[in-house]
């Protein structure tokens, strides 16, 4: 709240799994575009999972590699996809290639996981039994990631009444661009590994992304996840989260076109 967002504590979405209501322990909302008068918004919306467990968390860790910088499903656009090398075949006729909107608006130089170099490829949680320390990773997933992807999902629905059934947003619609940033805030400390290192140690951090391709039933594709030390929490998001809604904010007033149509006349990507 301090920072700005509206926040509600113990809010419930739908498994589509599994049919049944779960819970995220924070969701907030911070709206850095609110254009009533274009009916445009740029948003971004915290869904935040609370640890206080005293046990570490650690990270193997490796360089973001390019085929990694796929499109998130973090991000919703009002316009998925634009339209790009149009050729026209005659008698009403064309030939096109859809280009995802993240790609065309080279979000991939902006946005805080592939910027920051290395992504989290493995997670597990350090605790002490019988005077030994175990490595567990299982539960991680079943408690933390799984349950934050499901919710990356639900939320979704909420902003994108469209459901992707159609290519731009009717003119009474609001074209909403929303950064959801799925998110486990720690009061335990945070070691990461570097798996590419030829001596590798772990080091403390405040924060690592991990990022992982999921397939259920109704999750298929690249998510990400952000693990903050709570001590780090606030610059994090002043310095890293909030800058990239501040970025798409600045290209959408640039080239108010591509929050309403999938062939604007004037191009993002031709331009640069």
């Amino acid at each position: 709240e301090r920072l700005g967002f509206n926040v509600v504590t113990n809010r419930g979405f739908l498994d589509e799994d599994e049919g049944k209501s779960r819970e995220i322990d924070v969701w907030a909302h911070h709206s850095s575009l609110y254009d009533e008068d274009a009916k445009v918004s740029v948003r971004t919306v915290m869904l935040v999972e609370c640890k206080a467990t005293a046990a570490p968390f650690a990270f193997l860790t490796r360089p973001v590699g390019g085929f990694e910088q796929r499109p998130p499903e973090e991000i919703l656009f009002p316009v998925p996809a634009y339209k790009r090398n149009v050729r026209d075949l005659g008698g009403g006729r064309n030939t096109y290639t859809n280009d995802p909107a993240f790609s065309a608006l080279d979000l991939a130089n902006h946005y805080w996981p592939f910027t920051d170099g290395r992504r989290g490829v493995a997670i597990v949680r350090l605790h002490r039994q019988k005077g030994e320390w175990q490595a567990d990773n299982a539960s991680v997933f079943d408690s933390l990631v799984y349950p934050l992807a499901k919710a990356v999902r639900a939320f979704r629905k909420d902003f994108d009444r469209n459901g992707g059934r159609r290519a731009a947003p009717r003119p009474e619609e609001w074209a909403s661009f929303v950064v959801f940033v799925p998110t486990v805030v720690v009061a335990s400390r945070l070691f990461e590994v570097d798996g590419t290192a030829s001596d590798p140690t772990a080091a403390a951090t405040g924060h690592v992304r991990l990022q992982r391709e999921l397939r259920s039933t109704n999750l298929n594709g690249l998510f990400g996840i952000d693990f903050v030390h709570n001590e780090h929490l606030a610059s994090w998001v002043q310095g890293t989260v909030l800058p990239f809604a501040e970025k798409l904010v600045e290209i959408v007033q640039q080239y108010p076109e591509i929050a309403r149509t999938n062939e604007p006349t004037r191009k993002p990507w031709q331009d640069a």
